[in-house]
């Protein structure tokens, strides 16, 4: 059998030698060579042919650089597609593929559909796939709509949204200026952007379709109110606490304080000489007294 398989190879019968073959890594062996073959006579689409029935079986760095060296990026892309299919492409994989896309000038929007109809269902590498397409919209300070395309298909997280925001206002603007972007965007990541934005985007957009974005901007007031009111009784209490430690202030240094303490108000001991006593009444050995040399006791009780 393998002599006659050597023989249909030497004629360059590589379809009737594959045909005698069973084992799979063994078929995907002389697929490789096919698609050498192919190769040789520069017949780039034959050799990606037979290049994409190996996936899974031929390391995939011999095939992309089998292209890179004859700049064939649309064969390369159309390879890298197929490990995405397969579930097989790493981060450097999808970093390559999306380079190939933008030297053939194919839009983030299509991009993020094509890598959609590759993945499916598959969470993980469709977070990992936007993570890396909206951070190249960032590298280039993209200023078209194609930011919101991430969002507008529901996959879009809070940390992206972060992520985005992070790149500048013009990023963040392009966002917003999709108004079923906005309607998308879930509570966490809405609340990393003011309503007053939003409402001045959707205005500037020309249709005025404030409905879309009611229910957030209303969310949003009613709890900006109620951060206001926490606010203020916060500064309230410590307005009140301010006026109690002044007026306590003003009676220690008009009246006259007999301290009587004969335990340590740190180790509890009795009290000999030195001594410290504070005007806050608490009384201390030297030694028990902080470096800092205030009173322990209520430095404890301020934390």
């Amino acid at each position: 059998m393998a002599d006659r398989i050597e023989m249909l190879l030497r004629k360059n019968k590589f379809t009737a030698a594959i045909c005698l073959l069973s084992d799979a890594s063994q078929i995907a062996e002389l697929r490789r060579r096919y698609g050498d073959h192919f190769y040789a006579k520069e017949d780039y689409d034959g050799a990606l042919t037979q290049y994409a029935q190996t996936v899974g079986w031929i390391e995939p760095s011999y095939v992309i650089r089998q292209f890179l060296q004859v700049a064939q990026i649309r064969n390369l892309a159309s390879y890298l597609e197929g490990l995405h299919k397969a579930s097989l492409a790493t981060a450097e994989h999808t970093t390559l593929l999306l380079s190939c896309y933008s030297q053939l000038k194919v839009s983030s929007s299509k991009v993020y559909d094509a890598f959609q109809t590759m993945l499916g269902s598959d969470t993980k590498q469709n977070r990992d796939v936007s993570d890396i397409l909206l951070r190249k919209c960032c590298d280039a300070r993209t200023s078209s709509q194609e930011e919101a395309a991430f969002v507008e298909r529901g996959n879009c997280e809070s940390r992206q949204i972060k992520q985005l925001k992070d790149c500048g206002d013009a990023a963040l603007r392009t966002l917003l200026s999709n108004v079923t972007a906005i309607t998308k965007l879930d509570d966490q990541a809405k609340s990393l952007t003011s309503p007053i934005v939003v409402l001045r985007t959707v205005a500037q957009t020309g249709d005025g379709n404030f409905s879309s974005v009611r229910d957030y901007v209303a969310r949003a007031l009613a709890e900006d109110s109620c951060a206001l009111r926490r606010n203020c009784n916060i500064v309230s209490r410590l307005k009140k606490d301010i006026s109690k430690s002044r007026t306590q202030l003003m009676e220690l240094q008009r009246t006259s304080h007999i301290f009587q303490s004969n335990r340590c108000s740190t180790c509890s001991q009795t009290l000999d000489l030195p001594a410290v006593h504070f005007l806050c009444l608490h009384s201390f050995h030297e030694a028990c007294i902080p470096g800092d040399k205030i009173c322990g006791k209520c430095l404890a009780t301020s934390k």
